[in-house]
């Protein structure tokens, strides 16, 4: 093992791992609805639509990528790519990437419930492009904490 990824598995373990053990997957998926509302709601008063829009597209990409990886736990193949492709068009205004945010936050809400109906092993893991493996509360922490960080950018 490289230095390095035993480094970012370090970072992983600490921002990502340990909060998501701090919560069961469908206590998980009760706080993204909860984030996610409150991401809308910020949105929907933002004083720049247009740096709104983008900071949204970019995190309705990532969460539609994670969620291709939280699949994975449910059986379907992995595939190595990166989030631009999941991305809304950058053509949609505040309100389409809103709801294009609405709805990829309400099939990441839906997709942790049947996770936790599935009862993952709290030891099984999916890669992620940066933090190396994640278990599934670390995944749902990752989505949670991506977005709340990137929606502070809307003002």
């Amino acid at each position: 093992m490289r230095i390095r990824d035993a480094f970012i598995g370090q970072i992983a373990n600490l921002i990502l791992e340990r909060p998501g053990r701090k919560q069961t997957v469908r206590e998980w998926a009760n706080a993204l609805q909860t984030s996610g509302a409150a991401i809308e709601a910020r949105a929907a008063a933002a004083a720049d639509a247009a740096r709104a829009a983008n900071a949204l597209r970019h995190i309705t990409g990532i969460e539609a990528w994670g969620q291709s990886r939280l699949r994975v736990f449910l059986g379907a193949p992995l595939h190595m790519d990166e989030y631009e492709s999941y991305a809304p068009s950058a053509d949609f205004d505040l309100t389409a990437q809103v709801a294009a945010f609405a709805a990829t936050r309400a099939a990441t809400v839906a997709l942790a419930q049947q996770l936790a109906d599935a009862a993952i092993a709290d030891t099984r893991t999916v890669v992620h492009n940066s933090f190396g493996p994640l278990t599934v509360g670390g995944w749902l922490a990752y989505l949670d904490s991506h977005a709340m960080r990137e929606a502070s950018r809307i003002k």
